[in-house]
């Protein structure tokens, strides 16, 4: 029987997204289930999640946890809200000039944001072997790298479906970061396949100056929002 591919040995199993200094509030943009937030208690930070599926959302409330429903690009909080945030995955299935407008708008001055791309060798990965040998996972492998190179050359993306993923690169990533002010700190290498990098492991610091405001969520908040008070 064929081995199935495990996409899990190109992660840093072992990277701290969570390594934030106690009392910090870091916002999980993307949160899921909740994982990152509960190592994020566990070091005595301050967090929030955010995720679009309402069920998730549910999930994390049910473990005690302090969540709202949205969207990267539409963050329901105050400018200069938190210390940090937490974004796994989560840009290439997002508009992404708006997401890295949203994440730096609610950076503190100094705040850190830990983000993990999937880039251009996840997705040939996925074209050339699929998951579990499926044929599906290798269309969609395919139409992310078009659509990603479509973008690159034209700005445009293809239309309905097909285009709702693009991955990332590191120059389209400095320009992103120069236009909000966004500082490299780190690039934690990882594996690459047929020398082009899987994920892309970034720690960026917000260079913008703001005013601190005294509450975390905006006060168009949504119903599914739980009140947040900064530190």
């Amino acid at each position: 029987m064929k081995k199935r591919p495990d996409i899990n040995r190109f992660a840093l199993l072992d990277y701290n997204f969570a390594a934030f200094e106690p009392g910090a509030l870091v916002l999980d943009v993307g949160c899921g289930k909740g994982g990152q937030l509960l190592k994020l208690l566990g070091r005595r930070c301050q967090a929030v999640g955010l995720d679009p599926n309402i069920e998730r959302v549910r999930i994390c409330v049910g473990l005690g946890l302090k969540v709202a429903v949205g969207e990267a690009e539409h963050l329901p909080f105050h400018e200069a809200s938190f210390d940090g945030v937490i974004c796994k995955g989560v840009i290439p299935y997002t508009s992404e000039s708006v997401a890295f407008r949203e994440i730096a708008r609610v950076l503190k001055p100094g705040g850190i944001a830990q983000i993990v791309y999937l880039s251009s060798g996840f997705y040939l990965r996925l074209f050339l072997l699929g998951q579990g040998g499926r044929i599906k996972q290798r269309i969609y492998g395919l139409r992310t790298l078009l659509n990603t190179w479509l973008f690159a050359l034209t700005g445009r993306i293809l239309p309905g479906v097909w285009g709702n993923t693009i991955y990332q690169s590191r120059r389209r990533l400095r320009k992103y970061y120069a236009g909000n002010r966004l500082t490299l700190v780190c690039e934690t290498p990882s594996k690459c396949f047929f020398g082009l990098p899987v994920f892309l492991y970034h720690t960026l610091q917000s260079e913008q100056a703001r005013i601190k405001p005294v509450r975390a969520f905006a006060p168009e908040e949504s119903e599914e929002a739980l009140t947040v008070t900064a530190s």
